[in-house]
């Protein structure tokens, strides 16, 4: 624990409650604290949050086809939720929900290409969309990397500057590039969240 408390005062460490439940990868413990969240913004990283610890496909099943006059970060956890919706459902529905997550991603870089949750949201998304759809894991790493970057440099950020490392460890991986040896080896320690060590370790 004194560990733990360690890593979260390093720089690039999130001090969110959804943020710092969801890197511990404590999925009951953060759908118990999303569940008194009434705030839409709230309510959206909730979801973009727990649907890959719990697969629970109703946390994506009723979402909106658009957010009128939605913030960028909100632009973009809505479009990651339609990416995950995109991702479950079979042809027709994953292009159609593939293409409904690219406008909303469209409006999100819009509004704010420089918003945390746009870059990560979007790098997500090119890492796991199919070549056809834009899906390219060598831009995926180079922008995880770059977000990284961003994330210790900003003294509050809102995201752990961890995440955007494991995944790009992950990326690097999945090329089979050298480079993500000493990467995901530098992210094994147990000052990394539980969650982004997993990433780092192959357990995804």
């Amino acid at each position: 624990m004194l560990l733990l408390l360690f890593a979260l005062a390093l720089a690039g460490a999130a001090t969110d409650s959804i943020e710092i439940l969801y890197a511990r990868n404590e999925a009951a413990a953060l759908a118990s604290h999303c569940a008194g969240v009434e705030e839409r913004s709230r309510d959206l990283q909730c979801r973009y949050r727990l649907f890959p610890l719990t697969r629970d496909e109703a946390l994506i099943a009723d979402l909106p086809a658009s957010l009128p006059g939605g913030s960028a970060r909100d632009l973009a956890l809505l479009a990651g939720l339609w990416g995950y919706r995109a991702s479950i459902s079979g042809f027709p529905g994953a292009m159609r929900h593939g293409m409904r997550s690219q406008r909303l991603m469209e409006e999100a870089r819009a509004a704010d290409p420089d918003d945390p949750f746009v870059l990560l949201v979007d790098a997500h998304a090119t890492l796991f969309k199919p070549r056809i759809a834009g899906g390219d894991r060598r831009r995926a790493a180079g922008m995880f990397a770059s977000l990284a970057r961003r994330l210790q440099a900003m003294p509050d950020p809102p995201i752990f500057a961890q995440e955007a490392q494991a995944w790009h460890c992950y990326a690097l991986d999945e090329l089979g590039d050298p480079a993500a040896v000493p990467l995901c080896r530098s992210l094994s320690g147990e000052t990394t969240p539980a969650l982004f060590r997993a990433i780092a370790a192959g357990d995804r």
